[in-house]
């Protein structure tokens, strides 16, 4: 055995309280703890080690006290089994015959004999009690609580009366016993019954002889709402013939009734009450939201809708979101054009129940042009067509239909925007094209192509709607998300006019 002794360490600085040194097999020597390549451990880190890795089993529970250091063990209590115990010779009770409490001791079957009091040879069945031998009289000065009754003492054949009456051959009387319950009297399936015909006296029938009884006299064959087969053995009611009258109340339950055998046809219409749909919370209504055809949902009041009891209450609003009443709020909601600052009045002959002044437009402003005012109560406004444009009439329909006759074809360019990975509703991008000047038209819109990083049905998430703004050589395209928020990369297309 090689000698690993530890005889000397060179500490370059003092060593700290606790310090292990270790065995450095490469060098073949011991070094500090630490420094050096030993890598030690410490005595907190040898005794944690040691104390992971004792577990307890069935039999022992360790406990591990860090602080003291210390690791006790103990036996659970009913834990030692009989094999755990030592070996015992053949014939040994496990006891204590020494003197004082101790340890148990292996004993003899004589000294456990000495233990008990038992004396002599005590083999076999003991067929004598002590102190009785054969007499009547030992055996009543035994019994402390009353004599014995012996067979040859009792009277044979003692008249006896009440409900069991008669002496040898008994009576049992028919009134005492009560409910009449039947049951099985002996082998052979024999029933206990009372014979009408004899006065209630009770009789032995057999099983069969009731089963007989059951479908006497009844043969085969349709007999009305029931038919009867298999020599009466058999009765089938008739389909379709039990009425809701036939059925006591309460007796049909959910358990009786098969999964999946009740369809919709078989309810009869307007039966289905309002107790039986599923409760719903307080102020929804039933409805459908969800598109596609589908189960009925709880539908939740919007703006101005409110309940009073079971009346359904819409408020009328005063105003129009974002207008109180002047006339630059409403040029403000108006996109490409301004209302007219004037107003005008029809006056004069009417027909119908249209009499009185007709409030209506008499002026038509375009921004950048003249306004067209009507001259009088009978002016005419003209529609001109104009370059690559036609205008139909239908007097039938009173519609005026635009349509562009223009035709040609246009070029579309793919370009891909990222909204990076924070969530966004919508977002500002310029895009650079040396075709764009600021006189430009450019209609933007999404792509079906997967962008880079991206899945195929991306559109089938969320909807882009595209907006662009031209400069020179380069244009402001503006998409935003709906619903979104969305996050990557997607590709759109532009054309430029």
């Amino acid at each position: 055995m090689t000698d690993r002794r530890l005889l000397e360490i060179d500490y370059a600085t003092p060593p700290a309280n606790g310090d292990i040194p270790t065995y450095d097999s490469t060098t073949a020597s011991w070094l500090p703890a630490a420094g050096g390549g030993g890598g030690g451990i410490t005595v907190e880190q040898a005794q944690d080690a040691i104390g992971t890795i004792l577990l307890d089993t069935a039999t022992i529970d360790f406990t591990y006290d860090d602080p003291t250091p210390s690791i006790s063990a103990i036996v659970i209590d009913d834990s030692i089994t009989n094999t755990k115990l030592a070996n015992v010779a053949t014939q040994t009770f496990k006891g204590r015959t020494t003197g004082g409490t101790g340890d148990p001791e292996d004993l003899t079957i004589a000294q456990a004999k000495t233990l008990l009091n038992l004396t002599g040879t005590n083999t076999g069945d003991q067929t004598t009690i002590v102190a009785i031998s054969s007499t009547k009289a030992e055996f009543d000065t035994a019994c402390s609580d009353g004599n014995f009754l012996y067979v040859g003492d009792v009277t044979t054949n003692a008249t006896h009366t009440g409900e069991v009456t008669g002496s040898g051959a008994l009576t049992v009387d028919k009134t005492a016993i009560t409910n009449k319950t039947l049951v099985t009297a002996e082998a052979g399936d024999k029933i206990l019954v009372a014979d009408a015909s004899d006065s209630e006296n009770l009789k032995y029938v057999t099983a069969q002889t009731i089963a007989d009884l059951a479908t006497g006299g009844v043969s085969d064959g349709d007999k009305g709402d029931i038919t009867v087969t298999a020599s009466g053995a058999t009765w089938t009611i008739d389909g379709r013939v039990v009425t809701g009258a036939k059925i006591a109340l309460n007796t049909i339950l959910t358990e009786n009734i098969s999964d999946a055998q009740v369809s919709t046809a078989k309810i009869v219409d307007d039966n289905v009450l309002f107790s039986k749909i599923q409760n719903i919370a307080t102020a929804k209504l039933l409805g459908r939201g969800t598109a596609l055809t589908g189960d009925v949902e709880e539908i939740t009041l919007g703006t101005n809708l409110s309940f009073t009891g079971t009346t359904l209450d819409a408020a009328s609003p005063t105003t129009i979101v974002g207008i109180t009443g002047s006339l630059a709020e409403f040029n403000t909601a108006l996109t490409g054009a301004d209302f007219a600052t004037g107003g005008g009045t029809v006056t004069g002959a009417s027909s119908g129940t249209n009499t009185g002044d007709q409030s209506i437009f008499q002026t038509i402003a375009v921004a950048g042009q003249s306004d067209v005012v009507a001259d009088s109560t009978t002016d005419t406004l003209t529609l001109v067509a104009g370059s690559n444009i036609s205008i139909t009439t239908n007097a039938g329909t009173d519609s005026i239909t635009i349509t562009g006759t223009a035709s040609g074809s246009f070029s579309m360019t793919e370009t891909e925007i990222d909204f990076g990975t924070t969530p966004q509703w919508g977002k500002t991008f310029t895009v650079v094209d040396g075709t764009v000047s600021g006189a430009s038209k450019i209609s933007a819109w999404p792509s079906g192509n997967v962008a880079t990083s991206r899945v195929g049905n991306d559109n089938e998430w969320d909807m882009i709607i595209c907006t662009a703004l031209a400069g020179t050589g380069e244009f402001t395209l503006t998409a935003m998300a709906m619903p979104g928020p969305i996050v990557g990369k997607r590709k759109v297309y532009y054309a430029i006019a």
